[in-house]
């Protein structure tokens, strides 16, 4: 498939990754892009924020309203040119401002995973199956 791309994609395949360094190397890059057909939670997307790196998702993940709360952008599939223009508009920041906005999404993912309200309502869906 890399081989078919247009000329103006640059790909590097780096093959698997160990789970100590992934959080590093998503701190390499400006934006995960995975706009992906269907996630039943996507721990990949988190470990990309929890690094400060930006997603762009398919609404096909749980991870939602990701752009109100500054963490990156979830987009139907269908829109493919929301895509294309989320990268444009990302390709043009400075890397003062790529700077800022990776600061923004780390302090606000821990918001989100740290949100008591979710951790409670998971203890919960723990204690409902396990007295099943």
């Amino acid at each position: 498939m890399i081989s078919q791309l247009p000329s103006n994609i640059k790909v590097n395949y780096l093959g698997s990754v160990s789970s100590n360094d992934v959080i590093r190397i998503f701190g390499r890059y400006d934006l995960f892009f995975f706009p992906t057909a269907g996630e039943n939670y996507g721990h990949v997307i988190a470990e990309s924020l929890t690094s400060g790196t930006p997603v762009l998702v398919s609404t096909e993940t749980p991870w939602r309203h990701l752009q109100a709360d500054g963490l990156g952008w979830d987009i139907d599939l269908v829109q493919m040119d929301s895509f294309v223009e989320i990268i444009d508009r990302l390709a043009q920041l400075s890397s003062t401002e790529r700077l800022k906005d990776r600061a923004i999404v780390k302090a606000k993912i821990m918001e989100r995973l740290l949100n008591p309200a979710v951790l409670e309502a998971n203890r919960q869906l723990f204690k409902r199956h396990l007295s099943r």
